[in-house]
This record gives structure tokens, C-alpha cells and sequence, in this order.
């Protein structure tokens, strides 16, 4: 009977081991994942932004906000505050959108290219999913910061709402959308590394 509770000690130990062993490739996709994501999270806050590059970025943003908002039949005027690193896209009848820090769609932008870079795939294949991903991103957020201001326009009430939840979460569900499809074109799984 001695025996016994060595061998459901090493059999304890083996499961554990064997989880580890056959989940290795996820556990390196998610290792890789957060390393860079807050890589990139890092060279956002501490060098991009507030820099003459990110007034350059908003000043673009806003003006693609503008010339699509205009295609739609908005009246709209730009401004830009004192420091000029937000800008102001404002409506005939005084509805104002700040772009800025937070609108910028860099965050969902950086979170992507992680997932995409830490995935499995080859290098050329990596390069085209995230020079893709990010345009894609890119283009759906000044689509969602025009919607912002067609819902700050007509629908008032429901503008926290839509601001809050509904537009991010739809910015959030096209990098997912953007993430699944580059795991279709990699053509790999990070099960894929795993030792047999």
C-alpha cells in the first residue's frame, strides 16, 4: 500500500506535464502575443504619441473623416484644440467629434498585428496580413468615427451608447474577423509545433 501514493504522485505529475507538453505551441502563441502587444502598447504611449508624427496621423484621420462625412451630405467644419494633437470634426448644427488618443484605432491596430505576428505562417505571408489588416482597420475606423457623428447628428440619445459599445465593438469584431482569416491563409496552428 505504500506504493500507492508515489505512483498517483508521478501519475499527477505526468498529466501535468503531458498538459504542458501537447499545449506548448498555444502557450507560445500567447507568450509571443502579450510580449508584443505590449511592446507595441509601449512604443505607443511613450513614443509616438504627442509627437509630431501622431499630429500628422490625426491630422490625415480627421481629414478622411471629413471628405467621407462631406460625401454623405454633412456640413463640417474641422478645428483643432490648443496643443493641436486632438482634433475637432464638428456638424452644421453643433455636434462635435474629438479625434484623438483613444479614436485613433491604434490600439485595436497594435493587438492585431501581435495576434498576426505571434501565429504561425511565413514571413511573406505575415508582411501582407498586417500591412492588409492594418488598411482594413484603418479604413473601418474612420468609418466609425464618422458614424459617431452621424449618431451624435440624428439620434443623440442613443450617442453614448453607440460611442460606449456599438462602434468599438464593431471595430473590435473586424480585426477578429481580420484574425480568422489571416488562421485560414496561414494555413498553420500553433498545435502545429508541438512535438510528436
Amino acid at each position: 500500500m505504500s506504493q500507492q501514493p508515489s505512483d498517483d504522485n508521478q501519475n499527477k505529475k505526468d498529466l501535468a506535464n503531458n498538459v504542458l507538453y501537447d499545449n506548448m505551441g498555444i502557450f507560445k502563441f500567447a507568450a509571443i502575443f502579450l510580449v508584443l502587444w505590449w511592446v507595441l502598447n509601449y512604443l505607443y504611449n511613450h513614443y509616438f504619441l504627442g509627437t509630431p508624427l501622431f499630429e500628422h496621423y490625426l491630422n490625415l484621420c480627421v481629414s478622411l473623416v471629413k471628405e467621407l462625412l462631406n460625401l454623405t451630405g454633412e456640413q463640417i467644419d474641422l478645428g483643432h484644440l490648443p496643443n493641436s494633437m486632438l482634433g475637432e470634426i464638428r456638424s452644421h448644427d453643433g455636434a462635435v467629434v474629438r479625434f484623438g488618443e483613444g479614436t485613433d484605432g491604434l490600439s485595436i491596430m497594435a493587438a492585431l498585428v501581435a495576434a498576426i505576428v505571434a501565429w504561425p505562417g511565413s514571413l511573406l505571408k505575415k508582411i501582407a496580413a498586417v500591412v492588409l489588416s492594418v488598411i482594413t482597420i484603418f479604413i473601418l475606423n474612420i468609418m466609425r468615427v464618422a458614424a459617431m457623428l452621424k449618431v451624435d447628428v440624428y439620434f443623440p440619445l442613443q450617442f453614448d451608447v453607440m460611442n460606449t459599445w456599438v462602434l468599438p465593438g464593431a471595430l473590435v469584431l473586424g480585426a477578429l474577423g481580420c484574425f480568422l482569416l489571416w488562421i485560414k491563409v496561414s494555413g498553420q496552428h500553433p498545435f502545429d509545433d508541438n512535438p510528436t
